[in-house]
């Protein structure tokens, strides 16, 4: 295992195991669907809602979270400690929050809107509820209850759920995911959440329910991912695979799986929404979705690189086209953040990549690129990852945004990496130089 892996592998180690839980119980009397009359209605209270923020002080990512109109059921168990070894899903019971008060749940987040905010610190402390945490704060920050009527007990026990299945299918012998668990999918919601609170451009940009398509589909992105790449689950004939047609297979699954899960009305979220605006919320949560896609990277970012500055934000198909640039830039993004986070997202991502490397040469098949944990160097790998995807998108984003504070941390980090790449190729041509040595001594000796 490459040094860099060496440091975070107990972090690796205690990535919590997904299981079963009780569910939480139905909640009565959900409509599934609102008249035109009440679809002009919420447009017309989104409207006032946005005219409102606009109005005011910016949204603050401080504000105490507000508490649901009806509490979560929980089994009272406390907080879960602080510890070397974080306990699996199947073995957490209850609510990892349950005794707190909702000052202190917001106390946890409340620097969430923060591009430097630690999520392992958050997960640390509040476990699998980090994701419904960062959810509701981002609700209550940007203002989305009243304009969408958002029932905030459902959205809690929605994202609770998701989080503790996040992972809950992985294929081969591992029983989680290093890098696609609920952690990442908080991490993703909580950028998205920053880019919309700090930009003006955005948080006027957008309406209250473009908003929330971004966030939710953040939070269900990479749902029950399964550990393994697109192609491999192509290659293997996977029946997921087959269901989809070979075309972005994992977030075809996991939207799929997100919209399935909404049907039941404990977690129903846009029930007593009119039926045009459910329709219209449920395209936007696809397309940005699908769009996370690698496969799709080069064709979202070449349009982003030619109408980025010369945007409409009354034209909607521009609003999406941003909205999945916002997406797509979260799902990437730790080589734009602080080295010590980027480094351990740099870790585990690529131990993922090993594990189907490891499955792959069980199979007989090729192994995929960077997945040989026999060959690959952390350190190119991820100045080939930045260069390649990362920076060029960061570049066009920032570009737009007029600011330079996600390049500063990618340029920072590619140093790193490149020092650390040149280290271990000096230390390479060094043993290569005193093998060769030896070899001379060696044929010296004998020639005597």
């Amino acid at each position: 295992m490459v040094p860099e892996l060496e440091e975070v592998e107990g972090e690796v180690e205690r990535v919590s195991e997904e299981g079963s839980g009780e569910e939480s119980p139905a909640v009565e009397g959900v409509e599934v669907g609102g008249t035109d009359a009440d679809e002009r209605k919420e447009d017309a209270e989104e409207r006032v809602g946005g005219a409102e923020e606009r109005k005011g002080d910016t949204p603050s990512a401080s504000a105490p979270i507000t508490s649901p109109s009806s509490p979560l059921p929980s089994a009272g168990s406390a907080l879960l400690p602080k510890a070397s070894v974080v306990p699996p899903r199947s073995a957490v019971t209850g609510d990892p929050l349950a005794g707190l008060t909702w000052d202190q749940q917001s106390k946890m987040v409340q620097d969430v809107a923060s591009w430097e905010f630690d999520i392992f610190d958050l997960h640390l402390r509040a476990s699998y509820a980090s994701l419904r945490l960062v959810m509701h704060a981002a609700i209550d920050a940007l203002g989305l209850r009243s304009p969408l009527g958002l029932p905030l007990a459902r959205v809690d026990a929605c994202m609770t759920h998701v989080a503790k299945h996040y992972s809950d299918s992985v294929i081969g012998h591992a029983s989680s995911n290093p890098y696609h668990t609920d952690i990442h999918a908080a991490d993703v919601t909580q950028c998205c959440f920053h880019m919309l609170v700090s930009h003006t451009l955005f948080r006027e940009g957008f309406t209250a329910r473009e908003k929330f398509a971004l966030l939710f589909g953040a939070a269900i992105h990479d749902f029950r991912h399964k550990g393994v790449s697109n192609a491999f689950l192509t290659n293997t004939q996977h029946q997921v695979a087959v269901l989809y047609n070979d075309r972005s297979v994992l977030e075809n699954m996991s939207v799929a799986e997100a919209f399935h899960l909404m049907r039941r009305p404990e977690f129903n979220l846009t029930g007593e929404w009119a039926r045009a605006s459910l329709i219209k919320f449920r395209k936007l949560v696809v397309d940005v979705v699908l769009a996370t896609d690698l496969a799709m990277h080069f064709d979202y970012a070449g349009r982003f690189k030619v109408k980025h500055s010369s945007l409409s934000w009354e034209e909607e198909g521009d609003r999406h086209l941003v909205m999945a640039i916002i997406l797509k830039a979260a799902d990437i993004c730790h080589p734009a953040k602080p080295w010590e986070l980027h480094k351990r997202w740099s870790a585990r991502i690529t131990e993922e990549f090993f594990r189907q490397g490891d499955r792959e040469r069980e199979l007989g098949l090729n192994v995929s690129p960077l997945c040989d944990r026999t060959a690959v160097k952390l350190p190119k790998s991820q100045l080939g990852f930045i260069g390649f995807l990362v920076k060029p998108m960061f570049e066009h984003l920032c570009d737009m945004l007029d600011t330079q504070q996600y390049l500063d941390y990618i340029e920072s980090n590619e140093k790193e990496w490149q020092r650390q790449a040149d280290e271990m190729e000096a230390a390479a041509a060094h043993e290569a130089e005193r093998h060769s040595q030896a070899q001379d001594g060696n044929d010296g000796a004998e020639t005597k």
